[in-house]
């Protein structure tokens, strides 16, 4: 490790320059450090960094979203299933003691109810209206997009997954006692449900 003292002018390269994805070591050079020397004295730049790039692209696909951008709409109801925060630190660091409690992963159960608690207390009634509408307007031309992303999300496919031994075709047999009936024919029709 070397002497060396931050200085503004850095700390702002730090931020921008992994807020725009630049791999460590490059950004290390940029300063003229060595990576173990950026991370003790830029690791919060370098979060804040790309917490406001994450943060600016998540705002832009939301109001894209908004506007009834189909692709958008998928990207953040796909996103809102999944969250995943990546919990760390940058390499080269080293944590002393247990993980706080705000690191610790959470189960299936617990992302799950906090989806529910964020569309049902936070905007995300305001993107699902927003696709349901976009759904019910014949003249939209994400029209089918919506019905799918709205069906996907309410029926789970598997109410019509067929399981390996059943046939998708109805058999009917009518057999007799020794009998051979001769000049059967076959009916053809629409079969309805009664």
């Amino acid at each position: 490790m070397i002497d060396y003292t931050p200085n503004p002018d850095h700390r702002r390269l730090v931020e921008s320059t992994s807020g725009i994805g630049l791999p460590y070591n490059e950004i290390a050079a940029l300063i003229n450090v060595d990576e173990e020397t950026l991370f003790e004295h830029y690791r919060r730049e370098i979060e804040i960094g790309q917490a406001k790039a994450n943060g600016q692209i998540a705002k832009a696909i939301y109001n894209k979203a908004l506007d009834g951008d189909s692709a958008s709409l998928k990207i953040w109801s796909d996103n809102q299933t999944k969250i995943k925060r990546n919990v760390g630190r940058p390499l080269g660091t080293k944590m002393i003691g247990r993980p706080p409690a705000a690191l610790v992963l959470k189960t299936d159960r617990e992302k799950i109810n906090e989806l529910k608690k964020m569309l049902l207390d936070g905007s995300g009634e305001s993107v699902v209206t927003k696709a349901i509408e976009i759904a019910l307007n014949d003249n939209h031309p994400a029209q089918a997009a919506m019905i799918k992303l709205c069906m996907d999300r309410t029926l789970p496919i598997s109410l019509f997954e067929k399981e390996r031994h059943q046939r998708s075709a109805v058999t009917i047999n009518i057999t007799g006692l020794g009998a051979v009936v001769e000049g059967a024919a076959t009916i053809e029709g629409d079969v309805t449900d009664v």
